[in-house]
């Protein structure tokens, strides 16, 4: 009787630890990985979103992780093929094709249509469809980042007599002094600053890289690198209206040196644009607004080295027709995870009102979320903080998405773009003439192409 007794209870105890061990498994929170490359200031911003989630979340624990962008999306495919993919990661419109043909992230729609809390409808068109293949979603967009974008020093616009940019003004291949601040040459022209020596003490205009320029040129001048933006099959860089173009842009550097070369910014001045701008040595810089963080580093309001500035959009050309390069971003589930609902849940918070709004308070990215982008987060208003009032023309970032054009989102497409920048590059450096280098780019960019596109014929 008294052996039962001991038995009863040792199974009694057993019971009780199962069932203590069982709560503890179920109260043990979700793990999941998360990846990004955002650095500086969008990593710190990203820390606090993640911990916010966590709190409104507490059966998830978030991994934050962190990649450079040059190594970031071969990271993400050996990850993938080494079965170590993270749950959700950052990608961008040119990326994503070579996980989504591999079923390596999830398609979207299969989920949010399943939510009743979400609309697809409220995100920018443009952004949600470079993100897709046909009609399947792969990324959920976070922000939309036009490139068609002029910081301008308005000190300098009034110290020259010059009207601030309305967005009336256009360009053409030669300079059109009768049209004065509408043609953006002349602006350029007038701006510029030559010592007694001959030297240029400031220039006019500067992109931030001088391809950006090249593609605006092309691209609002109505021509094309390629054939099918989507998959590209041929390439145009031997087309003699693209030669014209990068010919314009070598002499506004070489010959009316309104512009500065890319050797001279980098070897001579040994800044980049940006800082140039800030220092006042150039007076309009272009790029997107990502710059905005260390502007407002550079230019405090009260401080010796603020001046007065803003954006504008990239004039059109002589016609009227404006298209400008674009980037953009989102968030990515792969298809490995173990958790899609709790994945689904942090995707939606980053690229939410949430995550949205964090971001662009800072400055550093246009919410995708049309509503948002043109709501006091973006948009200064009258409450807006002081130094987050810079700059205060950020309805252009709205006014230029019907506008952008994004780099081909085929996943062969990065690596063809390699060869041909490799061969294009040579161009600003001054290292060879435009006919021969984009011969060279046409040539080597076209076997390059013909190769893959082989290989994607291939089982």
């Amino acid at each position: 009787m008294a052996n039962l007794r001991r038995f009863l209870h040792l199974g009694w105890v057993l019971s009780l630890c199962l069932l203590v061990l069982g709560i503890a498994r179920a109260e043990e929170p979700i793990q999941l990985r998360f990846t990004v490359w955002d650095g500086d200031e969008s990593l710190k911003i990203l820390r606090k979103l993640v911990d916010r989630f966590e709190k409104e979340n507490p059966t998830i624990k978030v991994s934050l992780e962190n990649f450079d962008y040059s190594l970031y999306h071969q990271k993400m495919l050996t990850q993938y093929a080494a079965n170590a993919a993270p749950d959700v990661a950052m990608m961008d419109p040119q990326h994503f094709m070579s996980l989504a043909k591999r079923n390596a992230i999830l398609n979207l729609n299969e989920i949010y249509e399943k939510d009743p809390d979400f609309k697809i409808d409220a995100f920018y068109k443009e952004i949600v469809d470079v993100h897709s293949d046909g009609k399947k979603l792969y990324v959920l967009p976070r922000d939309i980042a036009p490139m068609g974008l002029i910081y301008y020093n308005k000190k300098l616009f009034k110290e020259a007599g010059i009207p601030y940019p309305d967005g009336s003004w256009t360009w053409d291949f030669n300079i059109r002094p009768e049209l004065r601040e509408k043609d953006f040459l002349w602006v350029m022209q007038q701006l510029t600053k030559v010592g007694g020596d001959g030297k240029v003490e400031r220039y006019g205009y500067a992109p931030a890289w001088p391809q950006l320029f090249t593609d605006c040129l092309v691209f609002s001048s109505g021509q094309t690198y390629v054939d099918d933006l989507k998959s590209p099959r041929r390439i145009y860089y031997n087309n003699p209206e693209i030669k014209k173009v990068f010919s314009f842009v070598v002499d506004l550097m070489n010959k009316q040196r309104w512009t500065p070369s890319q050797l001279e910014v980098s070897s001579v001045l040994m800044s980049t644009t940006q800082q140039l701008f800030t220092r006042q040595k150039i007076a309009m810089f272009q790029s997107g607004i990502w710059e905005v963080p260390n502007m407002r580093k550079a230019l405090k309001p009260g401080s010796p080295e603020f001046f007065d500035w803003d954006i504008c959009l990239f004039p059109a050309y002589k016609d009227g027709t404006l298209c400008t390069p674009s980037g953009g971003s989102g968030y990515a589930i792969f298809s490995s995870t173990k958790h899609k609902e709790a994945a689904w849940k942090l995707t939606k918070f980053m690229a939410g009102e949430a995550g949205m709004r964090a971001m662009a308070e800072a400055g550093i990215a246009q919410p995708a979320i049309k509503a948002l982008a043109l709501s006091d987060c973006w948009i200064p208003g009258p409450n807006t903080p002081l130094e987050q009032r810079w700059p205060a023309n950020r309805i252009a970032t709205h006014n230029g998405v019907p506008f952008v054009r994004f780099p081909p989102p085929a996943d062969y497409w990065p690596e063809v773009f390699s060869m041909i920048d490799g061969r294009t590059s040579n161009v600003y450096n001054d290292v060879m003439p435009v006919e021969e280098a984009l011969s060279q780019a046409q040539r080597d960019g076209t076997q390059r192409l013909t190769m893959l596109l082989r290989e994607e014929d291939l089982p």
